[in-house]
């Protein structure tokens, strides 16, 4: 009810939902991103804003190599223990995966404020994509082994490295991502946040019913029916919830809009 499951989640003995921990995350960073740009926006601090981003990115990174060195190294490696620490103190926590959400911030204040950031993100968009494609690389192999010291402490910041690079090329008008159009990945893209609130609950109904038939529920058969079930299902509430709420919305947002107009 207050999005803070993510603090102090037990995933060995309460993991039920535990995917909500990053909706609680991102409902976090609705709520504070906005307030602070308030803050900065009124002061002449908002053009230090890329500076206070790579500070939090860094905060972030200390703050995990302090929970490791705190929390992290007494246990027993590989121990309930050390599984129960890990995913608390280190994955969980808001404060420990800032990487992300401060490259995409950090990402749109260049591109909205920075004329030579764009100018060289739009004349070297296939560059940076390749460039990101070797930073992911290089990530896939630091966090081979998840649990690992440098995978905990540094393979979130370059996680959210690899991947911004990709993002910016995505959005450079000299990308071959940019020219590019894909039916199919732009439903799933609309489906996908559907899918993520659903999926979770979505595969233990598919797998209790085909437990009940006495059929395999771990098999590439089971796989690929609940891949199909949430698909299904994210369509279903698509039709059924999103595209009536936003109809409302849009209708809301027009009348304030045609009010304003009058009233001026």
């Amino acid at each position: 009810m207050t999005f803070t499951q993510n603090y102090g989640l037990d995933v060995i003995n309460r993991g039920t939902f535990s995917h909500a921990w990053s909706l609680c995350i991102e409902e976090q960073f609705y709520l504070f991103l906005p307030l602070l740009l308030l803050i900065l926006a009124k002061t002449r601090l908002f053009k230090y804003l890329p500076v206070m981003l790579i500070g939090v990115i860094t905060f972030s990174l200390m703050v995990r190599i302090a929970m490791w060195n705190q929390y992290i190294i007494p246990v027993q490696p590989d121990s309930l223990d050390f599984w129960r620490s890990w995913y608390m103190k280190i994955y969980y926590p808001t404060h420990t995966r800032l990487d992300g959400l401060g490259m995409g911030v950090l990402i749109g204040y260049l591109m909205q404020y920075s004329s030579g950031f764009k100018k060289i993100v739009h004349h070297r968009g296939n560059m940076i994509f390749l460039l990101g494609l070797v930073l992911l690389g290089i990530s896939f192999w630091i966090c081979n082994e998840q649990t690992s010291e440098t995978a905990s402490v540094f393979g979130f910041t370059l996680v959210a490295l690899s991947y911004g690079f990709i993002v910016v090329s995505a959005v450079s008008k000299s990308s071959f991502l940019y020219r590019s159009k894909s039916y199919i990945t732009a439903k799933l893209a609309a489906l996908s946040y559907a899918i993520y609130l659903s999926h979770k609950g979505i595969i233990h109904m598919v797998q209790v019913t085909l437990d009940k038939f006495n059929i395999q529920t771990a098999d590439n058969i089971c796989l690929i029916l609940c891949l199909l079930a949430c698909i299904a299902a994210a369509v279903l509430y698509t039709i059924l919830i999103e595209k009536p709420f936003s109809g409302i919305r849009s209708g809301i947002l027009k009348d304030k809009e045609k009010s304003t107009l009058q009233a001026d």
